[in-house]
Formats: C-alpha cells, structure tokens, sequence
C-alpha cells in the first residue's frame, strides 16, 4: 500500500481558488488557551484525495501538510474549496524525548511516503526514557493524544473548529502496598518486565476512532531501586503505556536474604487471566504479596482536572491491519 515519494507533487499546497477559504482550530491540550507548548509536541496533519494517486482510497499527506504548531490557536488560509482529513496528534516533547523524533512511518513504509495511512508515532522512545530514569521520570506528561476528523471547506466559509483530542495511551499503576507488609524482608530492588509491548501507533483511525497498533513488539525492564521500608507508605510504580494484553512479571530482589534472595510474581489477576492497558485508562494492580501473591485488577478512567474530555469509557484499540482509510 506504500506511496513512493516519486509519486507525489513537489508542492503538497494545491492552488488557491479565486475564494479564499479559511479554518480556525482551536485545540485543547496540554497547554492551556493560547500558551506556548511546552512538554508536547502538537502537529497538524492534512491530507486529501489526488488524481495522481490514480484515485485510490489512499489519502494524501505531503511534508509540508505536517505542520508543526506552537500554539493551541492555528489559522488555515489558502485552501481549494474541497473535503479534508484533518489530524491533530500531540507527543511528550520532555523527559529527554525529542517530540518531532517521534513522528515516523509505518514498518516497511517508505521514508519519504506522502501516503497518510503510511503515517505513524514511534513510541521507544518514551517506553526507553522511563526505563532508564525509573526512579525520576514522571509519566504525567508521556501520553500521546489524538483527533482525526473529515471536513469540507466551503467557498466564502470560515471553518471554526474547536479539537478535542482523545488519549491514546493507558497507564499501569502497579500498587506494591507497603513493603514491610507485603514481603519478607527488606527489599533491594524490584523490577517490572513487560513483553509485547507495541513499539508504534499510526496516526490513521480507519474512519472508525480506532487506536492502531504495529504489529512488531519488544520487551522491556523497569527497574527501581529506592524502596522504602518502615515508613508506612504504599510503593507504586506507575508506566505511560500504549493499548496492549499485559505479559509481565514482578521481580523482587531482598537483602541479606540467605538462600532465596530473589522472588518472580506472573502479574495477572486473581483469576489467572491476563491483564490489559487500555487506551484513556488507568489499570490499577493491587500485589497481594505474603498473603496470596496474587494480584487484584481495578481499570478506571482518569479523572484528574488536567486532563481533556475523560470519561470511564476505553476508546478501543486494535493490532494493524491491511485495510486504509
């Protein structure tokens, strides 16, 4: 399905008609109003259908439809009268996670594809800055957000469109409860292993809402290694994730253990099934330690007033398919 840039116009921008058309965009963020964006990295996509394409379904997205913005406030000015498909996606630009590296395309794609479908968001680098920062990273600003939408623009008619994006990660809060409760001696280090963890989301949503995922997975540790003890506060470990079925183990490393200094707990529930990360959604996992060594599974939407139009609701995710747009 791949669009070779050969295949492509020089210039993306087609001719203005005799009418100028606008679109006003106001997106919610992070940011708020019209403050400078900080922590993310808010691009806009737009993409349309061409004759050159041999009037396939395959939606053109040329580089410079891929504009980056500064603001939550953008201005479109100059456009053919026709429909658009308008994107608006923004990354975690912190945590030592360049934002712009993580616009990509898909596995096998061409670098230079025009193809929209072809489009896609690099996740490793964020999975990799809380692995290697466990103790320090914070994962409050490491969601990818998204809105996908279809839009005419009429002849002598201001589009003004207020975007609301959508979180496409899930987070893993995985409770310890208090250590000096919950294991037999004093803890060294623990680490998290998750395999098949998605590496990239494309940015299309087949028309559908839909949260995209590659196919190609990776494994991943997260380890921690200031664990409190006799303090009386519940240790949790918390990971920005995107939409997957968890395959993952806790391993607990003691001090001064003896002949048993180390402990692997399979997380699932207490029903031995598997756990999932949920796009918009918390995945609370309550470790049970000495009692059961069982883990209790809660899912919640986020609630917290810094976020965008949240409700309980997962959005839904899928692994990629052939299909397009």
């Amino acid at each position: 399905m791949s669009l070779m840039a050969a295949g492509c116009s020089n210039n993306d921008s087609p001719a203005a008609d005799e009418r100028q058309v606008q679109a006003v965009f106001k997106i919610e963020s992070r940011a708020d109003g019209t403050e400078t964006l900080a922590d993310e990295c808010l691009r806009m996509f737009i993409a349309d259908r061409r004759q050159e394409h041999d009037n396939t379904e395959a939606l053109h997205c040329g580089e410079d439809w891929r504009i980056d913005l500064t603001t939550n406030s953008y201005k479109l000015s100059g456009m053919t009268a026709q429909w658009y498909k308008f994107a608006f996606v923004s990354v975690p630009n912190c945590a030592g996670v360049n934002g712009k590296s993580l616009f990509t395309v898909a596995e096998g794609a061409d670098e230079k594809t025009c193809d929209f479908n072809e489009l896609a968001i690099d996740y490793v680098p964020v999975l990799e800055a809380q692995q290697t920062e466990s103790n320090k990273t914070s994962v409050d600003k490491l969601d990818v957000w998204r809105a996908v939408m279809n839009r005419w623009l009429q002849p002598d008619v201001v589009l003004t469109e207020e975007v609301t994006m959508q979180r496409l990660t899930g987070r893993l809060e995985l409770n310890l409860g208090k250590p000096e409760d919950q294991f037999r001696a004093k803890v060294a280090s623990i680490a998290v292993t998750l395999n098949g963890v998605p590496q990239k989301f494309l940015i299309h949503d087949e028309d559908e809402g839909q949260i995209i995922t590659e196919n190609n997975t990776e494994s991943y540790t997260f380890a921690y290694t200031d664990i409190p003890w006799d303090e009386g506060s519940d240790y949790v470990v918390t990971l920005a994730l995107p939409p997957h079925e968890v395959q993952a183990a806790l391993v607990v490393n003691y001090k001064d253990a003896g002949n048993n200094p180390q402990e692997v707990y399979q997380i699932m529930d207490s029903n031995k099934e598997a756990v999932s990360i949920k796009a918009n959604t918390k995945t609370t996992i309550l470790f049970n330690g000495m009692e059961t060594g069982e883990f209790e599974v809660r899912y919640a939407g986020f609630n917290e007033k810094a976020v965008i139009d949240v409700d309980d609701e997962w959005n839904g995710w899928s692994e990629q398919t052939d299909g397009g747009e």
